[in-house]
């Protein structure tokens, strides 16, 4: 068994129009990653769960997205045990990047490179 195959295949489908949102979960991974990038008229996010896993691919209407705009396109609920780092540029120049905790629903998300991403960590009680 190739290490790839050692992590157990999550399919996610999402197809976003106007008001139409269809999804496929499975139960909660621990740790997501999310990317969106932006389009002319729309806003593609792509999620990948761990490394090895295939991205899932949404698109939301306008050039930018809110983080409550960013949940709801991937059905993440606002009382999940989920927090979002989205990355960024460093404030002091230390680093190519750093990661920025979002959690207010309101906040325009950074843009990084011409797109969005984010890693999402899921919180255990052990934490």
């Amino acid at each position: 068994m190739t290490h790839q195959d050692s992590y157990h295949l999550v399919q996610q489908t999402f197809n976003v129009s106007m008001n139409h949102i269809v999804q496929q979960f499975s139960k909660k991974p621990e740790c997501f990653r999310y990317q969106v990038v932006n389009a002319p008229t729309d806003t593609m996010i792509s999620a990948l769960c761990r490394k090895g896993r295939v991205p899932v691919v949404a698109h939301v209407p306008g050039s930018s997205i809110t983080f409550r705009e960013f949940r709801k396109s991937l059905g993440i609920s606002s009382r999940s045990n989920m927090q979002f780092f989205f990355k960024c540029a460093c404030e002091d120049g230390s680093a190519p990047y750093q990661l920025l905790l979002v959690n207010d629903d309101s906040a325009v998300l950074p843009i990084y490179d011409g797109k969005v991403t984010a890693e999402c960590k899921t919180l255990s009680d052990s934490d």
